[in-house]
């Protein structure tokens, strides 16, 4: 199993080798950032070497190759292990970057030993065919009943009709076609407002593309806990597991103008404490705006809690948002999770915009927000 060359990479790692009969178990504790490496039947790291890979590669149920190679290729620059947890589970000797050491040492403990996928298995990032998963193009993988890997994305199969990807309650795959609601139309597997049809992001490439986007902060508050392309999501994760003052803000690097109108969806996956998520115009909070704001504690055009609750309250799921800009103000139209529309016309500002979404945590706040499927639409001023 272990070659001469690898003897260094084992430092702080301690690995026990029992044989019973015909069978070699090989059992590992931790590498210095605290990954288990531990082999055996749906091992989550294992399968997460797997399916990193699998997420360019078609999963097989064991960590080959094709995996480790995939991820050092992505790695080779070096990575920021405080950002990135994909990075931090690759880089197995703990010193920033994933190199071949890491490579080999992950190989030979993952494929050495019985590290696999009981079949049938299957993850969906909406988790469903039906109703909010519609308006999400995800990707669903998996092995199934024969060990056979796979991997199978929601696609169009007309402007109107989506032929929806899923897993059944026993982890086997399944597929639904069904129609879009009214007033939408179908779009790289997902249903999108009628005039939607310019995709700005998606996340599906792995990775933050610096020409598209400006990560920042807004009160000179740290970075939160987490903040990165998740790539077995395919969406933009931020997440504060500690308690404190902490903030990110997404930015896209280009300006709106009047007819121009921008969509994008935030998953909210919980909180507790002081933590929100909204939209910043020109560097700052919206001043004013056309509707009464019956919220005044926590403000409106707010996802979340800040001493009170916000008009868009915190209900986990898709909250669906639309911007559309005009000369001297912004429209902001919001589709909760259980379907209930609400608008904010900001004014006080005027073109060209800069929209930024500052998600941030207060003294006491937790929480955790996806951001993904930003589409751009230009159409005539009005």
């Amino acid at each position: 199993m272990f070659k001469r060359g690898l003897a260094p990479i084992f430092i702080g790692i301690i690995v026990f080798i029992v044989a019973v009969g015909a069978v070699t178990i090989y059992y590992a504790v931790s590498s210095p950032n605290g990954v288990s490496l531990s082999p055996g039947i749906n091992n989550p790291n294992c399968v997460k070497a797997d399916l990193v890979g699998g997420m360019n590669l078609t999963p097989n149920g064991q960590v080959t190759n094709s995996d480790v190679l995939y991820v050092k290729s992505k790695f080779d620059s070096g990575c920021n292990t405080a950002v990135d947890a994909e990075c931090t589970r690759a880089d197995i000797n703990g010193n920033g970057q994933v190199t071949n050491s890491d490579v080999l040492l992950e190989k030979s403990i993952y494929t050495s030993g019985n590290c696999t996928i009981t079949p049938p298995s299957c993850y969906d990032k909406d988790e469903g065919i039906s109703g909010a998963s519609l308006f999400n193009r995800t990707t669903v993988y998996g092995v199934d009943a024969n060990n056979i890997g796979y991997k199978f994305s929601d696609y169009c199969m007309s402007a109107t009709s989506i032929n929806e990807s899923g897993c059944n309650s026993i982890s086997q795959y399944i597929s639904l076609q069904t129609s879009c609601p009214s007033n939408y139309t179908c779009n790289n597997g997902a249903c999108m407002p009628l005039g939607l049809t310019g995709l700005y992001d998606d996340f599906s490439s792995g990775f933050l593309d610096s020409t598209k986007w400006i990560e920042s902060t807004f009160h000179g508050d740290p970075f939160t806990d987490e903040h990165f392309v998740n790539i077995s999501e395919e969406a933009y994760h931020i997440e504060q597991n500690i308690e404190g003052d902490r903030e990110t803000n997404l930015e896209p690097t280009r300006l709106f103008n009047a007819g121009d109108s921008f969509y994008y969806e935030v998953v909210y996956k919980g909180g507790s404490g002081n933590h929100q998520s909204q939209p910043l115009i020109n560097g700052n909070y919206p001043p004013s705006q056309i509707e009464s704001c019956n919220y005044p504690i926590a403000g409106c055009g707010a996802i979340g809690y800040m001493n009170d609750f916000p008009d868009l309250g915190a209900q986990i799921g898709t909250y669906r948002i639309n911007f559309e800009f005009f000369h001297n103000q912004v429209k902001m139209t919001t589709i909760r999770p259980d379907n209930v529309n609400i608008i904010n016309t900001f004014t006080g500002n005027s073109e060209p915009y800069k929209l930024t979404i500052n998600t941030h945590t207060g003294h006491n706040g937790l929480m955790h927000f996806d951001l993904d499927n930003f589409y751009i639409n230009r159409t005539l001023a009005a």
